[in-house]
């Protein structure tokens, strides 16, 4: 058998390292920084035991101070947000990839391409979803950035036109903020105050931006597993056909007659105790039946806190009027 040169060996050896050098390796997925982070909010099999929710937020709007929203979602793809403030209300539903809204001056309406995207946005960012890596299949880490007193990877996804970047901390592996824009709206969030319920890590505050301006949201209760009849998700009127087309509101009510106001009752003045007052019954007077008492001669008026004179002389007169 024929010995192999040293020095052949040692050329291959170096060869060898160097074609493997020049393979370019495979590149690291960096939407697993994402997946994690929204792993840290609820565990996927966690999430799967969620067959429906209620939260409710307050809101508060420059506008608005004082306003509130109750979210009700029911597995596998129904979702209302019902808002309620002082000067608004309203009512937006997504059931699939359908949408529709209520207010109370256009009645039931379609939501818009732009309306079911950002309404799309905002059910895949709940907390016990956390999908938000779904929406978007490029994502590269872009840099990194201190938020909220963490250093963060600063994640872009991409898809289409649509773009959103995401700053999850290195440590906790939280999402700390959310920033781009959603078919041509820009839209955001920051997340603060996370604390865990049952076994879902939720922020307790959140401030948004989007299309209609700046929101601080604020949570105050949570229910899982709680039940939700169907209709709720049903508009409450057949939706018109086309996009954005208001149905007329319900027809106004005839207006009922009005109520005539009754005449007062007549009193007697103080100085007609002794008289009767004559009455028509049938057509008839009612003096024609009894004969009027005669005219009586009044008291003078009585001092406060005494006894009056009629009244001790006279007891039943008032009695023998109305006999």
């Amino acid at each position: 058998m024929q010995k192999i040169p040293l020095y052949l060996i040692m050329a291959g050896t170096t060869l060898l390292f160097f074609c493997a050098a020049c393979v370019p390796l495979r590149p690291i997925d960096d939407s697993s920084y994402l997946i994690r982070a929204e792993e840290q909010q609820v565990v996927q099999a966690n999430a799967q035991k969620i067959r429906s929710a209620k939260l409710v937020y307050n809101v508060s709007t420059p506008a608005e101070p004082a306003g509130q929203v109750l979210i009700r979602y029911k597995a596998p793809n129904k979702y209302r947000f019902d808002y309620l403030s002082t000067h608004t209300a309203g009512v937006v539903c997504l059931i699939g990839n359908n949408g529709w809204g209520y207010q109370p001056k256009s009645g039931v309406y379609n939501l818009t391409g732009q309306e079911v995207a950002m309404l799309r946005y905002d059910v895949e960012s709940l907390p016990f979803h956390s999908r938000l890596h779904k929406l978007f299949p490029d994502i590269r880490m872009v840099g990194e950035e201190t938020v909220n007193g963490e250093r963060c990877r600063i994640l872009r996804g991409r898809k289409g036109p649509d773009e959103l970047k995401f700053w999850v901390g290195r440590d906790t592996q939280l999402l700390h903020r959310t920033r781009g824009t959603i078919d041509g709206a820009p839209c955001g969030a920051e997340y603060f105050n996370y604390s865990r319920h049952q076994n879902v890590l939720m922020a307790r505050t959140i401030l948004a931006t989007g299309p209609r301006g700046f929101s601080r949201r604020t949570l105050q209760s949570v229910e899982w597993n709680v039940p939700i009849d169907n209709s709720v998700f049903q508009p409450l009127r057949p939706l018109p056909q086309g996009n954005r087309h208001p149905m007329p509101p319900p027809p106004a009510r005839k207006p009922q007659k009005p109520v005539k106001p009754m005449k007062p009752a007549i009193h007697a003045a103080p100085q007609q105790v002794g008289h009767s007052h004559p009455k028509k019954t049938g057509g008839a007077s009612a003096t024609a039946a009894r004969p009027a008492l005669p005219a009586r001669k009044i008291a003078p008026a009585t001092p406060p806190g005494t006894v009056p004179h009629a009244a001790v002389k006279a007891p039943h007169a008032a009695e023998r009027v109305n006999r």
